[in-house]
Parts: structure tokens; C-alpha cells; sequence
């Protein structure tokens, strides 16, 4: 029997991101979104370092949210608190592998067994998502972790936290594959306050891009773990006219039993759309939306498929429709299939063992039908040096 199990993703510090009304409709003007109850990010053109020039109030709190809260009200930090604040970034990478996931990513034929040599695509990221764009490349999305990005980012243009999240300790990155391999884009996700951003789920319908995102702020989170936040976990859902630029985050779902879930992937059915989420604890569970429209926050999921999944990523096939999920017994990917994205059928694991570890999933099918498997796997030299204190 084939057991699939979960791993580790817009919130804020006192109130959440995005409120909406008794039903949450991405495409409905009247719910309201973060843009209407929060101030937007600073432009890091018109002075925002005037409040931290000079040296900061010797009362003032230096801790971990103090620090942050600072940064959310100023839109920056004193030269004195950037110190602090990285230190403490620095201390957290220096005991934790976290930072070690690399993405990789092997073909198939018909999705439904990977095999052959894989390539190593992506350094320092976790929880890749991978759609194809307008102009036929991949668009990679990952929890950007790369070593000292934070502090360079809080530096010199903190700006771009209100875009994509703390990015190099829970933020979003986004690259495009070219002739070179896949090179950095600018991506602006519109939050209303810095954030820890995390598991993206990245489509392209050929006229207008959607991502939606798992997220949690200080100080609801015990160090840097946003699965480890106050619950209830709360899912978001967004969309733009392009992969690098989205309107405001909306809440579409919130979910507060057992571990409160991760991982958010979408799946386009018939009349709507489907928003399942990951548990190390819990079954499949999943949230309809008929014509677009969530229920009401709070609302507990429609669907349960009965077997604890990890990090689903849903794709739509000649057949019917499939989620692939994250095995932890094997630290490999394992298949699920539905007709009607309700009532779903384990296969069992789809990638050759001699592989290695394959965890956190992302499949997409080129158009000529070549299907890709994105997935995370740590680096063993980064793993050994964290541990032996290196």
C-alpha cells in the first residue's frame, strides 16, 4: 500500500494579508484584498532610509520581531539592526540544512515512470513548481534560500521584500530556463507586508498566470519553520498577465486542524478549480471552487481522499487528471489519479530507485508531450559540512 505523506509556505504580523468576504472569488472586485487593508511596499527610489539613518534608540527591542517589526513600519532598518538581524539569519543557517536543497529534474515519455540521468538545475532551493510559459520555457518558482540573500537584499533594496517575501530564508524566486539554463527574473507578488512566502504553485493558462502560496509571519512561527506557525494555516491564491507580476494576495482557504497542512497546488476542473494542500497528519484534502468561487474561510475541505499526501502538485492528463505527491517512507514521488478530481486512486511510485531521493514534486508536459519531474534533493557535501560544523 502506498502511503504519501507531507512536507513544508502570504500571512502577517498581527492581522493576516488578505481579508475576504463570506466567499473568496479571485476574479470578484469586491473582495477585498491586501492592497485595501495595508499599505503598500516602499519605493527604495524615494528615501525610505531617512528613518534609520544615524544611530537607532538604545532602548529599542532587538529582538527577532522587534527587528522585524521595525523593518514592516520603516521599510528599513538602521545600519545597527541590519547587523543584528543578519546574525541571527546566520545563526539559524549555520546549525540547519535547510539551505542545502538543490532541484533536479528528469523526463518521461507518458509521466508515468522517470528514469535516465538527472539534471541539477537549481542551487539553494526548496519546493520547486514548474509551468511552461508563453513563450514555451520553463518558469521556475522555488523557496529561495541562497546563502547571504537576505542580508544582501536587506542591504540594498529591502523594497523587494514587500515583492517576493523574506526572500533567502522564506521567500519566492523565479528564474526562466534559456540557452544558458535558467536565469533569474524579477517577480512582484504585490504583498501588503514582508513575509515569509513559501511552496508556490505556478500555472500559465496561455492569457493570464495564477500562483498560489502558503504563508506565516512572526510571531506565529517558532524560529524560521512555517509549518511549525500558529494555526490556522492559511492558503492564497493570485493572479497576473504575466509570470513576474501579480495582483495582491487573496485568502482562499484557511485550515486549522491537525498540522494546519502546506504545500498548496491548484487543479483546473470542469466549472472550477481545486486547491488541495499537503499534511504530514492529515489525508488528502482539498477545497472546491465552482466557477472560481472558495467557500467561506473556515470552511472545512470537501474533499478527503483518505491517504496522507506530501506536497501534491495536480496535473491534468488525456484521461482525467493527477496528483503527484511525496512518499516520505522511500524519500520518493509517488501517483494518484482521478476522472473527476474528487475520488482518487493510488498507483504507486513513478521514478526509477536509482534516482536517489526525490521529494517535493513539480510535473509539467511540454507541448511536443515530453512530461518533466521537478523535484528537491539535498546536497550531500553542504548536508555533511552543516552537520560537522563546517
Amino acid at each position: 500500500m502506498l502511503l504519501l505523506l507531507g512536507c513544508a509556505g502570504p500571512g502577517n504580523s498581527a492581522s493576516k494579508p488578505v481579508d475576504t468576504a463570506e466567499t473568496a472569488d479571485p476574479g470578484d472586485t469586491a473582495t477585498e484584498s491586501a492592497s485595501d487593508t495595508h499599505e503598500s511596499a516602499p519605493d527604495s527610489d524615494t528615501g525610505t532610509a531617512g528613518p534609520c539613518e544615524g544611530e537607532p534608540d538604545p532602548e529599542r527591542d532587538t529582538s527577532l520581531e522587534g527587528l522585524l517589526g521595525r523593518l514592516e513600519a520603516q521599510g528599513c532598518l538602521a545600519d545597527a539592526d541590519e547587523d543584528l538581524l543578519v546574525a541571527e539569519i546566520d545563526t539559524f543557517f549555520a546549525k540547519e540544512t535547510v539551505w542545502c536543497d538543490a532541484v533536479w529534474r528528469v523526463s518521461s515519455a507518458d509521466g508515468l515512470w522517470f528514469e535516465g540521468e538527472p539534471e541539477r538545475v537549481h542551487e539553494h532551493g526548496s519546493v520547486p513548481d514548474v509551468t511552461v510559459g508563453p513563450d514555451g520555457a520553463h518558469w521556475l518558482v522555488v523557496n529561495d534560500l541562497t546563502p547571504g540573500k537576505f542580508a544582501e537584499v536587506l542591504r540594498e533594496d529591502p523594497a523587494r521584500f514587500w515583492r517576493q517575501g523574506y526572500i533567502g530564508i522564506g521567500g519566492i524566486g523565479l528564474w526562466r530556463e534559456g540557452e544558458s539554463g535558467f536565469e533569474e527574473e524579477d517577480l512582484d507578488m504585490s504583498l501588503p507586508v514582508p513575509e515569509i512566502v513559501v511552496d508556490p504553485d505556478l500555472s500559465w493558462d496561455g492569457s493570464r498566470a495564477r500562483l498560489a502560496t502558503f504563508a506565516a509571519v512572526w510571531p506565529s512561527m517558532d524560529g524560521f519553520d512555517p509549518g511549525a506557525a500558529d494555526l490556522p494555516h492559511t492558503f492564497y491564491r493570485a493572479e497576473g498577465e504575466s509570470l513576474t507580476a501579480f495582483d495582491p494576495p487573496v485568502a482562499v482557504v484557511e485550515h486549522g486542524i491537525g498540522d494546519g497542512g502546506m504545500d498548496p497546488t491548484i487543479l483546473d476542473v470542469e466549472g472550477g478549480e481545486i486547491l488541495f494542500i499537503g499534511s504530514n497528519k492529515l489525508p488528502l484534502l482539498g477545497w472546491s471552487a465552482p466557477g472560481g468561487v472558495y467557500p467561506e474561510l473556515g470552511t472545512p475541505a470537501d474533499i478527503e481522499g483518505g491517504m496522507l499526501v506530501g506536497a501534491p502538485d495536480a496535473a491534468v492528463d488525456d484521461d482525467g487528471y493527477r496528483l503527484y505527491v511525496w512518499d516520505p517512507a522511500v524519500d520518493q514521488v509517488g501517483l494518484l489519479t482521478s476522472t473527476d478530481g474528487s475520488d482518487w486512486t493510488p498507483v504507486g511510485l513513478v521514478v526509477d530507485p536509482a534516482i536517489g531521493v526525490t521529494q517535493n514534486p513539480s510535473v509539467v508536459r511540454d507541448p511536443d508531450g515530453t512530461w518533466w519531474l521537478y523535484y528537491a534533493q539535498k546536497d550531500a557535501a553542504c548536508v555533511e559540512a552543516v552537520e560537522g560544523g563546517g
